[in-house]
């Protein structure tokens, strides 16, 4: 799992209602990435033989609300089900740095409203598709 953290870090999320960009109010961006393997063992063989097969990932985004307009706007566009694309700078955006994203679904949304703290909020990315863009393959121009 890439976890991403740290003053550079952007989210942009792409969804119909417009484009959510998350900067410094994100505490924790973790990418989970797996690859299905398919056992294509034969009957002569010892041990199984794999290929690889579908990829999936998701991706959970932990930030904190700010109790202000655009901190309830961001709020909204990440509400489980909302479709679109969501890209990743884990360095910031300065041409040259990586760059992931995919296509993706809200999966869940979850509020930690404790008494006497600050509000975290945090959601989760289903990938949908294959990936737009792979952080270690691709940068931004």
């Amino acid at each position: 799992m890439a976890k991403f953290r740290g003053k550079d870090l952007i989210v942009q999320w792409i969804h119909p209602g417009g484009t959510a960009l998350f900067q410094s109010p994100v505490n924790a961006f973790d990418v989970d990435g797996s690859t299905d393997m398919v056992e294509v063992s034969s009957g002569n063989t010892q041990g199984k033989e794999y290929i690889d097969g579908p990829n999936d990932a998701t991706a959970t985004m932990k930030f904190y609300d700010d109790n202000t307009a655009s901190g309830t706007a961001l709020i909204g566009a990440t509400q489980d089900g909302v479709q679109g694309t969501v890209y990743y700078a884990p360095q910031g955006t300065v041409a040259g740095k990586p760059k992931g994203g995919f296509a993706a679904i809200i999966k869940n949304q979850k509020h930690n409203i404790p008494y006497d703290k600050a509000v975290d909020l945090e959601c989760q990315w289903q990938k949908t598709g294959n990936w737009l863009k792979r952080v270690g393959t691709d940068v931004w121009p």
